[in-house]
Formats: C-alpha cells, sequence, structure tokens
C-alpha cells in the first residue's frame, strides 16, 4: 500500500507533531507498507530536520508567507503524484494539510488527519480569529470528509 502523509515542518522545533509523524513513517515501513511524507524544509537557522533520511521524505522549499504556508509547488507535486492510496494530513490550519485533503478527495482515497491536539480549547485560544475563520472557510469541511482522525 503506498501511503503519503504530509506536514509543514519536520523541524526538531516543531516538537511532538513531527516527531510522532516521523516515527509512524518509520513503523509503516518497518511493516512493508510504501510510506511518504511530503513537507517543507526549515526555513530557521535555528532549526534542523528530524532526519536526513530523504529516501521517503519529498521535501519542498519553504513557503515565503508561513501563517497559511502556501506554495504553488507543494499542489504541483500533489497534482504530478497521485497514485498513493491512502492520504494523511498532520495537523491542521496550514496549506499541507488543506492540499492533502482537497488531492485525497480529488482522487477518492481514504483520508487519515491526525490533529494533534490542534481542536483542544488551549489551542484555538492562539490565533484566535485567524482559525475561527480558518474553520468557516475550510476547515471544518476538512474535518467533516476525513475518513477517521
Amino acid at each position: 500500500m503506498k501511503i503519503l502523509q504530509s506536514i509543514s515542518s519536520m523541524g526538531v522545533n516543531a516538537g511532538g507533531p513531527s516527531s510522532s509523524t516521523f516515527n509512524l513513517l518509520k513503523g509503516l515501513q518497518e511493516q512493508g507498507l510504501d510510506a511518504h511524507l511530503l513537507t517543507y524544509d526549515i526555513n530557521d537557522a535555528d532549526d534542523k530536520l528530524i532526519s536526513n533520511s530523504s529516501d521517503f521524505m519529498k521535501i519542498i522549499s519553504p513557503p515565503k508567507e508561513t501563517r497559511f504556508g502556501y506554495k504553488k509547488e507543494l499542489k504541483d507535486w500533489l497534482v504530478n503524484n497521485p497514485y498513493y492510496e491512502l492520504y494523511h494530513a498532520n495537523a491542521l490550519w496550514q496549506y499541507t494539510a488543506h492540499a492533502t485533503v482537497q488531492m485525497a478527495l480529488r482522487n477518492n482515497k481514504p483520508l487519515i488527519i491526525s490533529t494533534h491536539g490542534m481542536l483542544y480549547p488551549e489551542g484555538l485560544k492562539k490565533s484566535k480569529w485567524i482559525k475561527r475563520l480558518s474553520l468557516f472557510l475550510y476547515q471544518r469541511n476538512d474535518l467533516n470528509k476525513a475518513t477517521a482522525f
């Protein structure tokens, strides 16, 4: 089975989401599954990738705008690599997750969304208005379309 996971950052400073995503990828591969990761490169001199194992990581140059994290190159990569059987978006609020959801829906493939605690009340308080707007515009729909959380 070909699985694509996505996350906006695999930097060490990103904390739990990047380390749990990396460990899940390694576990899937140890079980014989063909699991890959789509992510942005590090854009901070004080950070580094959680791993240099680029054989399963597709690393795209980081976007200039970091709030939403949009980069056309990410969408183009997804469109040009439609052969995955399962999509797994890690974290919320960033373009990487939304684009992954859209690709899964477009290809009628199962979709997992791991929120990594980003829907806890404490997490929703940070950048509250941006998250409310995101929920209204696209995030709620993305969550409702997921096959599993």
